[in-house]
């Protein structure tokens, strides 16, 4: 909605937010844990930003208001955690790996989705990651992603070549 930017911060492992019409720096988001490290942060629909951290190999993840923390969930054990979008209202994808290196969607990783209202964690399947950063990475216009339910909030990466659409009404 433009009111907020973030922009990776000057201190390794923050972000920075600004205001989005004057520009003006707003404050910092850092992880909790000194030796924590956030993932890619991402707006939700109702332009709150979630963001992953990473600490003592868990990952848990983050729902901030401005720079006020509104959330937090626990997410298990990992070495990396990527946020996806919403496939409805209150509800975020989150894919987590254990291993430190290689490709996020091997046999270590887990699609989650979040229940953002309740903080419950639902495991939807493994070796499957959003598709989403990686379209945007690939300076892809993957269809308004912050739309809740759009394709590109439900589209996911299986193998490098392999892509697959959740459907929310079979699962």
């Amino acid at each position: 909605d433009g009111r907020t930017i973030i922009r990776k911060g000057s201190t390794a492992g923050t972000f920075t937010l600004y205001e989005g019409r004057t520009g003006d720096e707003i404050g910092q988001l850092k992880p909790d844990s000194p030796k924590g490290r956030f993932g890619l942060p991402t707006f939700l629909r109702d332009g709150q930003i979630a963001v992953s951290e990473i600490a003592n190999g868990s990952a848990s993840l983050h729902v901030y208001d401005g720079l006020r923390r509104v959330s937090s969930v626990e997410l298990g054990k990992a070495e990396r955690a990527l946020v996806g979008r919403q496939p409805a209202r209150g509800k975020l994808f989150v894919a987590t790996s254990l291993s430190q290196t290689g490709r996020m969607w091997t046999g270590t990783s887990r699609l989650l989705l979040i229940d953002l209202a309740s903080g419950q964690v639902s495991e939807i399947g493994r070796g499957l990651i959003p598709a989403w950063p990686l379209l945007s990475l690939r300076g892809l216009d993957p269809r308004d992603p912050a739309h809740a339910g759009s394709l590109a909030s439900r589209l996911f990466m299986q193998e490098p070549d392999r892509m697959l659409v959740f459907d929310s009404e079979s699962g």
